[in-house]
């Protein structure tokens, strides 16, 4: 039976044998400070991924779907101009 934690378990020890033997973090080559360091990387990473989505992707309103059309605020989507 396969558990649920494999991932989880594998991105995290992969993150800290990065930070650690990579000298990344506020004290390199300390256990510690990298455990702390891919904690705070780890938790924030899908709240900057969601921010980044959110705010690059513009949100269209019914004036951008005016302008888009080519039509006035005022004009009718008719056929042809009677002669």
């Amino acid at each position: 039976m396969r558990s649920p934690l494999v991932p989880g378990m594998f991105f995290g020890f992969a993150s800290h044998f990065a930070t650690y033997f990579g000298v990344f973090g506020y004290d390199a080559g300390n256990p510690w400070a990298a455990c702390i360091c891919v904690v705070a990387v780890n938790a924030l990473g899908p709240v900057f991924a969601y921010l980044s989505v959110r705010l690059t992707f513009p949100v269209s309103s019914g004036k951008d779907a005016v302008a888009r059309s080519g039509e006035g605020p005022g004009e009718a989507a008719a056929g042809p101009d009677p002669v």
